[in-house]
């Protein structure tokens, strides 16, 4: 019988048009489904999605309740659960005790909880980003009403670093976790996609509108309204696409300048890339790997992007990525790429994706991560 794994993800992780968070999920659990096989990877779902499921998962698929609003929230929090209701974990471990799965992957520390001291199989957990910082960063931004889900977040990480193995993106989040945690991370897993890229479809925007993809959170519009504030309005020639979910709620407030225009949520963003050959990332804050960037990548899109949006790529010195910190850089490179001949498509953004950025690239780790583990000699590995 092959080995199996227990998946264990608070994301969306089945929703195709999902944000950033859920697509890094689904990474993993596509790199999980290539080494054991779909049968062996039995998935914990913490949320009841409404979206339409994967049927052919079946038994192999576990949902349960997630937080869905802020009473709810503070409630698990002041439990030190945070992505979960705390009557739930006796039942998400006699699901891992029915599976007999010999790993389970824990796919974020906000579920830092559940890792065990000992147990009777491997854990692993994975470092989307520093949550902790992450929260911190959004107590200090945008609400002290955040503060208790901070305490929950830095109870959780805590407990996530016993586990057998601890991985995250980037050489700049092990920093962080050794020095908060003291120890080092065992592998890492940079920001990937599988290919779906079709050239046919993609084309230039002869009006040379520009686009901003991204969800509503914290880092997505402080920074986007920083552009709009210190780019655009010195561009009225110039028009911004603004598509994402949730951003409909700014349609108003954005819109009262003309060149301006909210889109919020799509149905299919893939059409966006293909539409719109120029894309921005004015992100100052966060953590971790920006999803966007590696997407943005995969469409062969010229990508004007901060220090932040680019952290964790090797991506200097490729053509059709420029670094743009200052609204002058912003400025300066927008009429510059306008004013050359464009293709539908860039290939040296094409290429530097297929090199790093395809999901496939990522299975010799994988590989050698699971051949560490068991047989456990742990060290850094991904690099």
């Amino acid at each position: 019988m092959k080995e199996r794994v227990v998946f264990i993800t608070p994301s969306d992780l089945f929703d195709q048009y999902g944000n950033g968070g859920s697509k890094g999920s689904k990474k993993n659990y596509d790199l999980l489904v290539d080494r054991f096989g779909k049968e062996n990877v039995i998935v914990i779902l913490l949320k009841r999605p409404d979206y339409k499921l994967d049927k052919t998962l079946g038994r192999n698929l576990k949902c349960l309740n997630q937080p869905v609003n802020n009473l709810q929230s503070l409630f698990v929090s002041l439990w030190g659960c945070k992505r979960y209701f705390p009557w739930d974990e006796r039942m998400i471990y006699r699901i891992i005790h029915a599976s007999e799965a010999k790993y389970v992957f824990f796919d974020g520390t906000t579920i830092g909880k559940l890792v065990k001291k000992t147990a009777a199989y491997k854990q692993i957990v994975f470092f989307h980003n520093v949550e902790v910082d992450y929260s911190w960063n959004k107590v200090k931004n945008e609400s002290f009403v955040y503060l208790p889900a901070y305490l929950a977040t830095r109870l959780n990480e805590k407990r996530a670093v016993r586990a057998d193995m601890i991985g995250c993106l980037n050489a700049r989040d092990a920093g962080i976790i050794e020095k908060k945690y003291k120890r080092r991370p065992d592998y890492y897993l940079p920001v990937t996609f599988k290919d779906t890229f079709d050239d046919s479809r993609a084309r230039i925007n002869k009006h040379g509108r520009l686009l901003f993809l991204g969800s509503f959170f914290g880092p997505n519009q402080s920074g986007i309204e920083w552009f709009i504030e210190n780019v655009m309005t010195k561009m009225p020639d110039i028009e911004l696409d603004i598509v994402g979910k949730g951003f409909e709620v700014k349609k108003t407030e954005y819109e009262r300048y003309a060149n301006i225009h909210v889109i919020g949520t799509v149905e299919d963003p893939s059409e966006y890339y293909y539409s719109h050959d120029i894309v921005v990332m004015p992100i100052f804050y966060g953590a971790g790997m920006k999803v966007k960037t590696a997407e943005a990548m995969m469409y062969g899109r010229t990508i004007l992007a901060s220090d932040e949006a680019l952290e964790g790529y090797e991506a200097d010195g490729t053509k059709g990525i420029f670094r743009c910190n200052t609204a002058s850089e912003y400025i300066e490179t927008i009429r510059s790429v306008l004013s050359e001949e464009r293709s539908p498509w860039q290939k040296d953004v094409r290429k530097l994706f297929l090199d790093k950025y395809e999901t496939s690239v990522l299975h010799s780790i994988m590989d050698e991560m699971f051949s560490k583990l068991e047989h456990k000699t742990l060290g850094r590995l991904g690099e």
